[in-house]
């Protein structure tokens, strides 16, 4: 994934934005960064929950193949 800053962005230096506009280009990107720390938050809880998934699945083979 893209973390650094968009074509718009880069485009649209906020220095060069007029002043109002800066304000509002400064909560998007704050917004963003907030939505990118969210996504690899989920991102690590999927990987954990995969991980349980997958050794779960193991320990039913496991006791499955230990039943007389």
């Amino acid at each position: 994934m893209n973390s650094g800053p968009s074509k718009l962005a880069k485009k649209c230096d906020s220095n060069q934005a007029p002043e109002e506009m800066q304000a509002e280009i400064a909560a998007l990107r704050h917004a963003n960064h907030i939505a990118n720390q969210v996504i690899e938050e989920l991102r690590l809880e999927m990987g954990f929950k995969q991980n349980t998934i997958e050794r779960l699945q193991h320990e039913l083979q496991l006791y499955r193949s230990a039943k007389p």
